[in-house]
């Protein structure tokens, strides 16, 4: 083979490597990879509001969290600083607020825990009536409230303390369970 062969084969060659070399570097993926992607634990909401229909399609309650939480695969979101405003079928809602609680998915029972007061709406020139617990559940589908723990309930100056109460939210009647202490004056005529 004589030099000017070989030079030629040499230089066939380089070039062939530059060309490959040069499609490669074109055709490779220029995206640096990045840090991997922080693991999603949840869903988190602030100032949340959920308004959950009845059976009839119209608004069962309105519910208001200042914190919303739902672990990926949960069955249940826990809330915080919560407000419910229960008004299915009456012109005047019942309001509960708590420190925390939780739900679960179908939003039919809600259980409130932490300074739990509930405020039951009034005819005009009757008292509020407002009941104080530390746990409480709302089914809101049957429409009753249920406290298992001591409940104080205030009406204007008067108090009742009592262990248990349950609560019909569309019949506008609150019934203390036991251990029922404290004492009511008649209403006027």
């Amino acid at each position: 083979m004589s030099g000017k062969t070989f030079l030629s084969l040499m230089l066939a060659g380089l070039a062939a490597l530059g060309a490959w070399t040069w499609q490669q570097y074109l055709t490779e993926d220029k995206v640096r990879p990045r840090d991997p992607a922080p693991e999603i634990l949840g869903v988190y909401m602030r100032n949340a509001v959920v308004i959950s229909p009845g059976e009839d399609g119209r608004p069962l309650y309105r519910l208001e969290a200042g914190r919303m939480n739902q672990p990926l695969g949960s069955e249940r979101v826990d809330l915080e600083d919560i407000v419910i405003e229960y008004s299915h079928e009456t012109p005047r809602p019942w309001r509960l607020t708590a420190d925390s609680g939780q739900v679960r998915l179908d939003w039919g029972n809600v259980v409130l825990a932490g300074n739990v007061i509930a405020t039951a709406p009034a005819d005009e020139g009757e008292e509020i009536t407002t009941l104080l617990t530390q746990q409480m559940t709302v089914d809101a589908e049957a429409h009753q409230v249920r406290a298992p723990g001591e409940v104080i309930m205030v009406r204007g100056e008067e108090r009742l303390a009592s262990v248990g109460m349950s609560a019909d939210l569309l019949a506008e009647t609150v019934q203390l369970e036991s251990e029922v202490n404290g004492r009511f004056l008649p209403l006027d005529p």
